[in-house]
């Protein structure tokens, strides 16, 4: 029975994921409607494409990283409640973006 919760739990978690992700894609300063896009409108398409799209996936693959930073600090600290805030995780960054903002001063954040 709690195997079966379980998988319940992970697809509905799954299904609202996706289901939010989707509306993210329509949320915004400009609006962008699903038949604009489909109707083909230039401008609709640009900022879905340029701005949207990679906002999501930036999102996502941050999520996804957070995610495996976590499990991977889990695993070597043999402590389920350990976390990358807690392991350090966000200074490392910090220090990489101090690194390379003094290496590379003409970039931006």
């Amino acid at each position: 029975m709690a195997v079966i919760k379980k998988h319940l739990t992970t697809i509905v978690l799954f299904a609202l994921l996706l289901v939010l992700a989707v509306w993210s894609l329509f949320v915004g300063v400009l609006d962008v409607e699903l038949s604009g896009l489909l109707q083909g409108n230039r401008e609709h398409l640009e900022v879905f494409l340029i701005s949207r799209l990679p906002r999501l996936l930036a999102i996502l693959c941050t999520g996804i990283g957070m995610s495996v930073a976590g499990l991977i600090m889990q695993q070597l600290c043999m402590n389920k409640f350990v976390s990358p805030t807690t392991g350090a995780t966000i200074s490392s960054a910090q220090f990489g973006i101090l690194l390379a903002l003094l290496f590379m001063p003409n970039s931006t954040l």
